[in-house]
């Protein structure tokens, strides 16, 4: 069972495994607990809800708690992709379900060492019987090499830097709130505010949107702002989504000219920010039915 919004990788490793599969609305536990209901009828083996903790793309948080209970009420285990949570989220930056306080109920733990541990690899966690199963069985571990050992020492020190990065973690939460504030002052929609990630979405109505698309990621990069445009089919038709990530090593000069940025594309490209009641539906249908909106102190 796939969340609907589950990254490209995961969509490929669902239809690599040859398993029978289902997806459910994104977010949405009635979505899957009908699947679950289903599945249950005429079930012959294991089950597993496969899902990312925090969504890269749109930023928003997978309802751990609800989707939790929901395992353990239909006997199902539960695969959590952190890529984007995995040391960022949580007291102590170890994920997602730490944040909810649901780790000890994830049944396989995902994490990747190419997002907040600026490197290359990943892992995965679980009981030993379940890892020493993927480690035989895996065709992606079995003909893979290790990591460099460039990799495994650099990545060595980056877990002492990440276990006592706290005061990082705050700063990287407060540098998201200030871009998030200034964007949505300048007239822009942010999108979810439940991790550090922000989207930003536009309406562009014209009849070109990669042609428009295309000059709005360039202006902004132009002026020293690099970013990532989302358009049609990763998002819904007549939306423009950026989607940039603060650091703790951003400042707020960076945020400053950021939103200079922003202004100026507004203004010298003649945007019209209004966001219409059909953009808001398929902003909505981008994000399902569940949101949380956190505030760090």
């Amino acid at each position: 069972l796939m969340d609907k919004l589950s990254h490209a990788s995961i969509v490929d490793g669902v239809l690599l495994s040859r398993a029978q599969f289902r997806v459910f609305k994104h977010n949405d536990p009635e979505s899957l607990e009908a699947n679950l209901k289903r599945v249950n009828r005429q079930r012959r083996g294991g089950v597993l809800i496969v899902m990312e903790g925090t969504y890269g793309m749109t930023g928003d948080l997978a309802n751990l708690p609800d989707i939790c209970a929901l395992k353990e009420k239909y006997d199902a285990r539960i695969f959590l992709d952190d890529a984007h949570g995995w040391g960022v989220m949580g007291e102590n930056g170890r994920g997602t379900a730490e944040f909810f306080g649901v780790q000890d109920k994830v049944d396989i733990y995902f994490g990747t060492f190419a997002k907040a541990f600026a490197s290359i690899g990943g892992f995965s966690a679980s009981r030993k019987d379940v890892i020493d199963w993927i480690r035989y069985n895996a065709r992606t571990q079995v003909f893979a090499k290790s990591l460099p050992l460039v990799f495994v020492k650099s990545l060595m020190k980056t877990f002492e830097l990440v276990k006592a990065g706290i005061n990082r973690r705050e700063r990287m939460w407060e540098i998201s709130r200030l871009l998030k504030e200034g964007l949505l002052k300048a007239g822009f929609y942010i999108g979810s505010w439940s991790s550090p990630i922000c989207p930003v979405f536009i309406p562009l109505k014209e009849r070109d949107i990669h042609e428009i698309g295309s000059r709005v990621v360039s202006y902004l990069r132009q002026k020293g702002v690099f970013v990532t445009g989302i358009m049609y089919p990763v998002i819904p038709k007549g939306l423009f989504m950026f989607r940039m990530i603060p650091t703790a090593t951003h400042t707020e000069e960076d945020v400053e000219l950021t939103v200079r940025a922003f202004e100026s594309m507004r203004d010298d490209l003649k945007l019209d920010l209004t966001i219409s009641g059909e953009d808001l539906n398929n902003i909505k249908k981008i994000y399902g039915s569940v949101q949380h909106k956190v505030t760090v102190t």
